[in-house]
């Protein structure tokens, strides 16, 4: 089940005031783990014990509610044999703005030939009580117009959990099989949201408190490039390679750095595998370059 947020929303209330005062921890470079090449990363400790606990304090403010199942059409059900947690959604466009630029250095700037362009202004703040769960599914793409939409999901971690609550990655055909990435206090997970199922392991003691968001990523035209000439200079975070654009033989603008993945048609596909159909994410025509340097990156 391709599963995406819906549902109850919370008085709209700014949360940039428990980030700015941290500006400086903010500001100090942590170290990315790349887990799995193109697909998963982590940085420990983005955020600080003062910004979890406040984070945390500010949703027990707002109030829980049980979280529902997207179930398509803007609806949602109560499930809870395949979702049992607590939820508080929060519309905040300032603060998406600011941790968006704050996140810059640890996300891949180039997917599927779109480029980096934000944060999503909804805040889901989930809780997680003893022996709750959120069973295997995918995050669902979210698209607020055609050029720009949801490739990667982000979440934050607020508290460590010792026993349980982990959140377990699997991959059809992945030889690594799963990946367990546990609850840790300030640790941020980013991964592809397509292809990648995942779980909310059962808290076995305690509770477990994270923030899940998506980042969003634009597709930029020939004409649009051309016109900001900043884009030219960009540098991914990651790889530390600069942005190149090619303009394909289906006429539209390809964008790529060394952190590149792309489509398969309309089927992504995991960059350890070895035969892939190259394909444009516009208009999923086979792609056709002369350039050395993009088909080595693909």
């Amino acid at each position: 089940m391709k599963s995406k947020s819906v549902v109850q929303t919370a008085e709209k209330k700014s949360i940039i005031d428990i980030f700015k005062p941290e500006e400086k921890e903010l500001n100090k470079k942590k170290q990315l783990e790349q887990v799995v090449q193109g697909e998963i990363w982590v940085v420990k400790k983005f955020l600080s014990t003062k910004q979890c606990e406040d984070i945390i304090k500010f949703s027990e403010g707002q109030g829980f509610k049980e979280a529902l199942v997207n179930v398509g059409y803007g609806l949602g059900v109560l499930n809870k044999d395949f979702r049992d947690c607590n939820r508080v959604m929060v519309d905040d466009v300032e603060t998406a703005q600011y941790l968006a630029e704050k996140l810059r250095p640890y996300v891949p700037l180039c997917q599927e030939g779109a480029l980096y362009h934000g944060m999503n202004e909804r805040f889901r703040i989930l809780k997680y009580s003893k022996d709750q769960k959120f069973a295997m599914h995918q995050d669902g793409c979210w698209s607020p117009q055609r050029d720009i939409f949801s490739i990667l999901t982000i979440q934050f971690y607020l508290n460590t959990v010792e026993f349980g609550g982990s959140t377990r990655f699997e991959w059809v055909g992945w030889d690594s099989k799963e990946y367990n990435c546990k609850s840790e206090e300030g640790k941020v997970v980013i991964f592809r949201q397509h292809g990648w199922w995942h779980e909310g392991s059962h808290v076995l003691k305690g509770l477990k408190y994270t923030v899940r968001n998506d980042l969003m990523f634009k597709l930029y035209t020939q004409k649009e490039w051309d016109k900001q000439k900043q884009l030219h200079d960009l540098t991914c975070g990651i790889c530390t390679k600069k942005v190149q654009a090619e303009v394909l033989q289906c006429g539209h603008l390809f964008l790529f750095c060394g952190c590149h993945a792309f489509y398969n048609g309309d089927i992504h596909t995991n960059p350890e595998e070895k035969k892939r159909l190259r394909s444009c994410c516009q208009c999923t025509k086979r792609i056709q370059s002369t350039s050395k340097e993009l088909y080595e990156i693909l």
